[in-house]
């Protein structure tokens, strides 16, 4: 244990494990697979294992064990823009190929030897000649690319894409493609209803629902007594060179999205120019989560669960001002009509308190939740909360009582690092909800039951 950033894992066929800190580490480290350590208590002059091979690689992602020399591991240096091998007995590093602006994620061998390398950024696969160190594209796909897999029977690469949730194959001697399994969802997290525009922070990429094409099918299912769902209705944006995105905000007088990034502690601006969204500024937080922009300049609150507060941004300077501290697990923000009064729903308290912007004043108005999340104002001022432990929405008061209970039995949950936000859609009388068990956007209309807004995966 004590090993952040674990990520890409290989066991070769002497039996020797080798994992990879990533994002939240970086190293390279040859483990014990018959016991459990902790690495806290670990030197790395230590031959016994575990035994840490090479550190400040710069992000040694998705590896594999070299065909030509069993002594080498090669794999994509993530914030490098490179591939390299490293030997796993001296840690001695070779750079194989740079490529401008490429964030390789995965490096593998195919059955006869051939060494190929994905592109994140781009959405290429890459063949790559570690001889001559060049490479040529043979794949073009759609970014995010995450894992190559080969086939070890046949001329079959499977690679996989966490920005939609699927799977794909080409092959390595005619590079054909072969669609296995194509999502829409990823990891779903943060909402932003815009319009007629639900904008969802994937996690790993952000994604747009067109909320009128999905009652026309929603219609049209009704009619024929089946789920449709349209391919469509779901946009998928270009990379944002912003990792993991938790939170959303949009500014429909600028054009501008803020987004916050709870794993990267950091929150970027982005600026829509020519249907491409370009980052103009970024800062960091120890774990920024829910924002809210509260008037046409784009000022904007934000949670900050690691240091227990919500701060008011200045948009122009990036000044941050806090005005509610102590929090417990600050989650979600809702403002209150006129913007000048803000909930906070606190997660790890089971609280939600109020905060008045205009002189700071904070008061928890209820205590007892079970781990509410999302939070929405009405249109009388009450509130809707998601309890992700009781699995329901209830309606509460702006003086702390519960009103009733909006939904049960919800399917609400998910990793602790996605963020489960619910946003109100007045015009069609609906609370959208994401971090579901399901990954799913799941909704409540407000006069009927729960309904689903996208299936399984």
């Amino acid at each position: 244990d004590n090993m952040p950033g674990a990520n890409p894992l290989l066991m070769d066929k002497q039996g020797r494990l080798f994992v990879g800190q990533v994002f939240l580490g970086d190293a390279l480290w040859e483990l014990d697979p018959s016991k459990k350590v902790s690495l806290s208590d670990q030197r790395p002059s230590d031959s016994s294992l575990p035994r840490l091979i090479r550190e400040n690689i710069g992000g040694f992602n998705g590896f594999d064990v070299d065909p030509q020399n069993s002594d080498r591991l090669c794999g994509p240096v993530w914030f490098k823009s490179d591939i390299a091998c490293i030997n796993i007995n001296t840690g001695e590093i070779e750079n194989i190929i740079h490529v401008e602006d490429a964030v390789f994620s995965a490096v593998n061998f195919d059955r006869t030897g051939r060494m190929f390398a994905s592109d994140m950024n781009r959405g290429h696969i890459h063949l790559v000649n570690p001889s001559t160190h060049t490479s040529e594209i043979v794949v073009r796909a759609s970014p995010a690319i995450d894992n190559l897999a080969p086939a070890h029977t046949s001329n079959t690469m499977y690679w996989s894409n966490y920005g939609t949730a699927s799977l794909y194959s080409f092959d390595t001697d005619t590079y054909a493609i072969t669609t296995i399994n194509k999502g829409f969802l990823s990891a779903v997290s943060g909402l932003e209803l815009v319009d007629d525009i639900l904008y969802v922070a994937d996690t790993f990429s952000l994604k747009s629902v067109d909320l009128t094409a999905w009652e026309e099918a929603e219609a049209e299912a009704e009619a024929e007594r089946d789920w449709i769902w349209k391919e469509e209705m779901v946009s998928y944006t270009e990379p944002l060179n912003f990792l993991n995105p938790a939170s959303i905000a949009v500014n429909k007088d600028s054009k501008e999205f803020i987004m916050s990034s709870f794993i990267s502690g950091s929150v970027g601006v982005f600026h829509m120019l020519d249907g491409k969204y370009k980052k103009v500024s970024e800062f960091s937080m120890k774990a920024p989560l829910d924002i809210e922009i509260i008037n046409y300049h784009g000022d904007f609150l934000i949670t900050d669960k690691g240091s227990g507060t919500l701060s008011l941004i200045n948009r122009q300077s990036l000044q941050q001002t806090i005005v509610a501290s102590h929090l417990e697990g600050p989650t979600c923000i809702a403002l209150a009509p006129g913007k000048t009064i803000a909930y906070v729903t606190e997660s790890d308290g089971g609280s939600i308190t109020r905060v008045n912007l205009a002189i700071s004043e904070q008061s928890r108005i209820i205590t007892g939740l079970s781990r509410p999340v999302g939070v929405a104002v009405s249109e009388t001022g009450n509130l809707y909360v998601v309890e992700v432990d009781a699995k329901r929405v209830i309606e509460v008061s702006p003086s702390g009582n519960i009103v009733r209970i909006v939904a049960s039995e919800l399917e609400v949950g998910g990793p602790e690092l996605l963020l489960r936000d619910v946003v109100l859609d007045v015009k069609r009388g609906r609370l959208y909800m994401s971090g579901t068990e399901t990954n799913s956007i799941q909704t409540v209309l407000l006069s009927k039951t729960l309904e689903e807004i996208h299936p399984e995966l």
